[in-house]
């Protein structure tokens, strides 16, 4: 009996151990995230890149989206049959490129995405950094201010204009 028990603390002070080691490598991996930041890229041409974002607005509860499509030069777009599409909610991106039925609570979104998909030539998912997101990221937190659905075709709000020129600097 002694030497199981004996077999059993060993077991244990390994798992801990491992544990241990399991936590540092997620701070160490956090915080190489953190350093590593993303910028916007350019599609390589003919394709056009979307990014999306959605926010939570917690005092009216809502939640809104937006979305900016650009070309290989970085110039704010508005259709195309060859697409990549970029947003920083990894969990969207891989719900809309798993193969199968999504049953999840935005199933019914994923699923009408999957089939507007298939309208395009080519169109490629990508999960992004949310510094490589800043433009989809400023209209969806700006869709609250507005009383109305509004879009923009080869132009910005104001509040992204900035933003729209510091992911591209190409005059």
């Amino acid at each position: 009996m002694e030497g199981k028990q004996q077999h059993a603390l060993e077991i244990s002070a390994k798992v801990i151990s491992l544990v241990r080691e399991l936590k540092e490598f997620r701070t160490k991996l956090s915080e190489a995230r953190i350093t590593m930041k993303q910028s916007w890229t350019p599609p390589t041409d003919p394709m056009l890149k979307l990014n999306f974002d959605t926010a939570f607005h917690a005092q009216s509860r809502q939640s809104s989206s937006g979305f900016v499509v650009r070309n290989a030069q970085g110039q704010v777009l508005g259709s195309g049959m060859n697409l990549v599409v970029e947003g920083d909610s990894r969990s969207t991106i891989v719900r809309i490129t798993e193969m199968g039925r999504d049953r999840s609570a935005i199933g019914v979104y994923v699923e009408e995405i999957k089939q507007r998909a298939r309208m395009f030539d080519k169109i490629i998912f990508r999960s992004v950094d949310r510094n490589a997101n800043r433009v989809a990221h400023i209209l969806a937190k700006a869709r609250s201010t507005f009383n109305e659905d509004r879009f923009w075709v080869e132009d910005v709000p104001d509040m992204a204009v900035l933003v729209v020129k510091a992911d591209c600097p190409i005059p």
